[in-house]
Parts: structure tokens; C-alpha cells; sequence
């Protein structure tokens, strides 16, 4: 607590100014946005609800006259046929009765007529679909049809009882076609709902027998004089036309009205994205909630949005709605308009006043700023700027001398002292004291095969200058495999991963950073070839343990390194690839904790010096999958996989199989040494 109020307490020069200055101008914008505000949304009230319910009422008119003409043609139907008591599908009255009302009113897309007896009469616009496939027939429709009737006359034999008829825009029948389709009337909703009802009914949405098309119908039943069911007819009214119709009732730029059910599942037009099907049903979910008011506003999905939904004019017994939407910032946009060109004149004066601020108290601050980011720089251990601040205040020139001697000293204390260490230092605030800590961590010694003999060849200056290569070679890949580097030790590194700070996975991160050096050093090697040269061959020794890792020393001279039996078989392991002449040894306990990524092959079990106990080495061969460098071939893969069965063998004292095996391995890999070795010993 007493950290907070200090921070809020001790502030600077350039923010003093800047708070005191933004403060007085914020205060004034504040008052003038507000005001225009408040008295904006008092209008956008007033309009919204005479707006919207203008709007819903034109367009719930518009609906309901044109769902009006829709139920007056199954009336005029009925009235024409109910004094037919000798009614057939094949009446030419009939048919030319609703051919002509067909050809008359063009919103008509289908009439229809079922009987008791499953005869059947549907007559088509084609014209007037607008919808692809609308009718399977019209695959099969001459040039110039422009009517479709089928006829469905259940007295006749089955195969020849449903036939097409094409007609001409004359009304002329131009050809016929039959094709069975088991075409039921008496199965379909708006047959059903006429005849229990016995009167006007409209279907719920439904799929048109034989189009596969969406939307209503509206039919009547026909009785005779005696009250007998003659048939039921009636049309169609297409979810396309209705959609098409709704479509057409501009809304502002954006608005859109829709027909949905009582759940807000929005009939008609279909849902053009999943965001407008989830904008209806949020706002049935207010309405639920908040039933006094049906003009409201709705925040959705970051906008505002003007909702009205009254009752669809259909029938009593669907309870569908109407409900029109609309951004506000689209049925407002005037209004918003001046009110944005209000507040972006207060804010550019604002911004103006704001800046001639800033850039004073920046010119005032300037100087101590920089010097506050590089002190930061080097707590980060950041300390490759060089950046000196020019300034006639004396104290600020003081702050920049003293800045820039202690960068200079730590950029020198760096390269003797791990930069993990000393980054650790920093943040806790600490002197470097002795003492140190048990861990479990991956050892890595490297030497540089017969480094004495390629030295007494080349001059001092050269040799500095190839092993200050070598050397940035691989502690810049071992760094970069987030180990720590101990020490130079001659031509050798010795570096652990898992300290100063914990490292789940330091086994494998010792061994790629040994396989990535590997591969550094052979490119540059083949670039030292090129310059005649002479290459260094590296081996690399790693093992896994518990060891006394911190600063070891005396108050005067300290080093922070590791010690104890594990560090001492890394380096034997180092030395062991002699023998082996391989590249990279490691321990069984390195082994064990390996990712089942890394390929290794057993190469003997030995007694390093200093220890009693024999402990068992692999050599590391490569990853299985990763980097093209570290990758092991496909002949080391077999070179493994046959090495590790004949050492078992041996192993396992079975020697005349272990003798065999490996001298297939000499014949198909005569220059690996380890297969010499054994086949040495098996000799004997």
C-alpha cells in the first residue's frame, strides 16, 4: 500500500504539466460532447418510436393487402365449381376457368384442386417462379409454354393416371405428357386443414409436393347442396414471392423486416447470415422479458439496433410476427452526423491544444526520459547503446556521465560472469555471495581433437583468431539452447542446463545444442578447407546428476559454476570418444531422460577414473524428425538398429551371435569403429 501511494505521490515534471494542462481542456470537451448528448438522445427517442411505427404499419398494410388478394382467389374458385355436382379434373369450364384467372393475375404462381376420390388438378405459372427447378416438368416443356396443368385421374390405370398438359401464353394446349409421380392431394397440409376446418386455411411453411419449393397455401373446401365435400381448392403462395415482397420494403439503407414464429425463427426472407437469425432471436428475448413495449432498442454485437414487431396479418391461428430492424446509426445518420461534427471540431480543438502541451513538456522532459530508458536498457542487460544526451541542465549531464561509466563496467563484467547470473543480480537487488545449491542438471564438455598439434602449426595471432571463431560458433549455439557456459577451459566449453533457472527438458536441450554444434562446426569447417585452413574436430561429452551448482570461491574471487561427480563423468565421457572415435558420448542417466525423438545406440559399459561403479554410455546420432541438421540418415538409422540388436546379444553373453552379427555390420559399415572394437574382443 505504501508502494502504491508512493507511486501515485512522486510524479514527473512533463506529467505535472501534462495533467494540469489536459485536465482543464478535457473538462471543457467533456461539458460540450455531454450536453449534445443528452439533448441528441432526447430526439432520437421522440423519432425512433414514431419512425418505426410508421414504418411497421406501411409495411404490415402492404402485407395484409396483398395476403387479402391472395385469399380472395380460392373464394372465387369455390364460387365458380360448387354448383358442379358432375365435377372432374378433366371440366374444360374448369380448367379454362383457372387458366384464364391464371393468365390474368400474374402474382399467381399455382392453382389447385383435390377431390375426395384422390383426383387432382395443379396448374402453373412458369413464368412467374423465378426459382431454379421450380418444377420438374419444365425439363421436359416445349418452346414457348407458359402454363403447366397436371391432371390426376385416379379412374384410370395405374402408370397413366397423372399427365401434363403444356399450354401456349394463348391458352393453347400444345403438347401432353405423362409421367407418375403418386401425386396424393389428400395427403397435403392445405387439403387437410380445409376439410377439418371447413373453411379458409392457411398452412404453416411447408415443402411443395412436386417442386421441393417452400412456403404457404391458402385453400377452401367446396361442398354441393347437400352439404357432400366436392373438393378443395386454393393457391400457393411461395416462401420466394413472399421473401422477394418483404425484400422490397426499404428500411433506411440497412433496415429489414422479416415474417418469424412465435420463437423468433425467422420464415421469410431466409436468414441472409447466422448474425441476423441471432439479431431476431435476442430481440423475441426481450420482448419476452420487457412485453409493455414493442418498439425498443437492442445492443448487439458492439451496435445499437431499433426493433419493432407487431402481429403478421395471416390468420388468428398462426401466431406470426413482423418485425423490422434497423442500425441506429442508419435511421439517424442526420442526426448523428451533426453530432459527430460537434465533437470532431471540440476534439480537434482539443488534439491541437493537447499537442502545443505535449510538445513543450516533452522538450522540457526530454532529456531525463532518455536517460530513465537507458538505465532500464541495462537493468535488461541491454548494453549495446551507446546513446549519450546532450543538455545545458548540469545535474542532467552528471546523470548521463555516471550512466554511461556503468554501462561500460557491467558490458566488462558480463563476459566474465554468466549474463543469467547477472541479469538475476540485478533484478533482486543483490551483492554476489558464496554458497549454492543441490540440482539435477545436463553436463556438456567439448575439446577439440589433437588441438596441440594444430596449434604448434599456425602463429599465435592466427590461432586466437580461429579458436575466437570457433568458440563464438558454439556458445552462441548453446546459448541459444538456453544453457549457461561455465567456462573456457583451453581449447574446451564447459556449460549445464539447469541452472541458475530450472529447465524440465535440459537433457534434450544439452543434446540438440551438441548436434546443432556438430553441424555449425562442420560448415565451418568446410569454409576453412576452402581458405586452406586447417578444421577442428570437436568432442563432446554429456551426463545427467545431481550436482553443487552456485558461486563457489572466496569473497574475493568467485565463479559460479558447478561441481561434484556428475560434472567429473561429463568430462571422462568427453575423453571416451577417443577410443570410440565418435562425436558425442553420453550417460546412461542422459540416456533415460531423453525424448523417444532422439536417436542413440549403446556403446559399451566402462569404468571412468574416480569411480568405482561402471556405468554404461551411448553415442547421440541424431533426431528422427526435426531439423534437416540434426536429422539422422537413413543408413545410421540400420547402422542403430542392427548395433543395438548385437550388442544385446553380446551383452547378454551369447558371443557367437553378438560375432556374427556384428560382422555383418563391419561388411556393411567398414568404418565404424565401435563394430572394430567388438569384433576385437570377440576375436580373443
Amino acid at each position: 500500500m505504501q508502494g502504491f501511494f508512493k507511486r501515485f505521490v512522486v510524479r514527473t515534471l512533463r506529467l505535472e504539466i501534462l495533467t494540469i494542462f489536459l485536465t482543464l481542456l478535457s473538462f471543457s470537451f467533456i461539458i460540450i460532447v455531454g450536453f449534445t448528448y443528452i439533448q441528441d438522445t432526447r430526439a432520437f427517442d421522440a423519432v425512433f418510436h414514431r419512425s418505426m411505427y410508421r414504418l411497421n404499419s406501411v409495411i404490415v398494410d402492404r402485407t395484409k393487402c396483398l395476403l387479402d388478394e391472395f385469399r380472395r382467389v380460392p373464394e372465387f374458385m369455390r364460387g365458380f365449381i360448387e354448383h358442379k355436382p358432375d365435377l372432374t379434373v378433366h371440366d374444360k369450364e374448369v380448367v379454362d376457368y383457372f387458366l384464364n384467372m391464371m393468365s390474368q393475375q400474374t402474382e399467381l404462381t399455382t392453382l389447385f384442386m383435390g377431390m375426395p376420390n384422390g383426383d387432382a388438378l395443379v396448374i402453373d405459372n412458369l413464368s412467374g417462379t423465378n426459382h431454379p427447378g421450380w418444377f420438374s416438368s419444365t425439363e421436359l416443356a416445349p418452346e414457348g409454354t407458359l402454363f403447366t396443368y397436371l391432371s390426376v385421374d385416379r379412374s384410370k390405370p395405374e402408370g397413366e393416371q397423372e399427365t401434363w398438359n403444356y399450354v401456349s401464353k394463348d391458352l393453347k394446349l400444345i403438347t401432353t405428357h405423362r409421367e407418375p409421380l403418386g401425386f396424393d392431394p389428400r395427403s397435403r397440409p392445405w387439403y387437410q386443414g380445409a376439410e377439418k376446418t371447413g373453411k379458409l386455411f392457411w398452412t404453416d411453411l411447408y415443402t411443395y409436393a412436386l417442386n421441393g419449393v417452400t412456403g404457404l397455401s391458402c385453400s377452401v373446401p367446396v361442398y354441393d347442396s347437400s352439404g357432400k365435400l366436392l373438393c378443395v381448392v386454393g393457391t400457393d403462395v411461395s416462401l420466394y414471392f413472399l421473401s422477394k415482397f418483404l425484400a422490397a420494403q426499404k428500411i433506411g439503407t440497412e433496415g429489414k423486416a422479416y415474417v418469424c414464429d412465435s420463437n423468433g425463427l425467422i420464415l421469410a426472407p431466409s436468414a441472409e447470415s447466422q448474425k441476423t437469425q441471432e439479431l431476431v432471436s435476442a430481440a423475441f428475448a426481450h420482448l419476452q422479458q420487457y412485453f409493455s413495449d414493442r418498439e425498443f432498442y437492442l445492443d448487439f454485437q458492439k451496435r445499437k439496433y431499433l426493433i419493432s414487431i407487431h402481429g403478421f396479418p395471416l390468420s388468428s391461428t398462426k401466431n406470426w410476427n413482423i418485425i423490422l430492424f434497423d442500425p441506429w446509426d442508419d435511421l439517424f445518420q442526420d442526426i448523428l452526423r451533426a453530432r459527430k461534427q460537434i465533437i470532431v471540431i471540440s476534439l480537434i480543438i482539443l488534439l491541437i491544444a493537447s499537442c502545443c502541451v505535449v510538445y513543450f513538456s516533452k522538450r522540457i522532459s526530454r532529456p531525463i526520459v532518455s536517460l530513465s530508458k537507458e538505465v532500464d536498457k541495462i537493468t535488461r542487460l541491454d548494453l549495446e547503446s551507446n546513446l549519450r544526451v546532450f543538455s545545458f541542465i548540469k545535474e542532467v549531464r552528471m546523470m548521463d556521465e555516471s550512466i554511461a561509466a556503468m554501462r561500460s563496467a557491467l558490458r566488462s563484467f558480463s563476459r566474465y560472469v554468466p549474463k543469467d547470473i547477472v541479469l538475476e543480480l540485478i533484478r533482486k537487488g543483490q551483492e554476489i555471495v558464496l554458497g549454492g545449491e543441490k540440482r539435477e542438471i545436463t553436463i556438456f564438455f567439448s575439446d577439440i581433437k589433437e588441438f596441440t598439434a594444430v596449434s604448434e602449426a599456425l602463429s599465435v595471432e592466427k590461432l586466437i583468431s580461429l579458436l575466437e571463431e570457433y568458440f563464438a560458433v558454439f556458445s552462441q549455439t548453446i546459448l541459444s539452447r538456453h544453457g549457461t557456459i561455465d567456462k573456457y577451459i583451453g581449447d574446451g566449453i564447459m556449460a549445464f542446463w539447469g541452472a541458475p533457472y530450472p529447465a524440465p527438458d535440459h537433457a534434450d536441450q544439452a543434446c540438440l545444442a551438441a548436434l546443432y554444434c556438430q553441424s555449425h562446426l562442420k560448415a565451418l569447417n568446410e569454409k576453412r578447407i576452402q581458405n586452406n585452413l586447417p578444421p577442428f574436430f570437436t568432442r563432446i561429452g554429456i551426463n545427467t546428476g545431481t550436482a553443487l551448482v552456485g558461486n563457489l570461491g572466496t569473497i574475493e574471487r568467485m565463479n559460479y559454476t558447478a561441481i561434484g561427480d556428475a560434472v567429473n563423468l561429463a568430462s571422462r565421457l568427453q575423453g571416451i570418444n577417443k577410443i570410440y572415435q565418435t562425436k558425442i558420448i553420453l550417460g546412461e542417466e542422459t540416456q533415460a531422460k531423453l525424448s523417444a525423438n532422439f536417436v542413440v545406440r549403446p556403446l559399451d559399459i566402462v569404468e571412468v577414473k574416480g569411480k568405482k561403479i561402471k556405468t554404461k554410455i551411448y553415442e547421440l546420432m541424431g533426431v528422427l524428425s526435426g531439423d534437416p541438421q540434426t536429422q539422422v540418415s537413413l543408413e545410421q538409422m540400420e547402422l542403430k538398429t542392427l548395433f543395438t540388436e548385437a550388442y544385446n546379444a553380446f551383452e547378454k553373453g551369447d558371443l557367437k551371435a553378438a560375432k556374427t552379427q556384428f560382422e555383418a555390420i563391419h561388411a556393411k559399415f567398414p568404418e565404424d569403429e565401435p563394430t572394430k572394437i567388438y569384433l576385437e574382443r570377440l576375436s580373443h
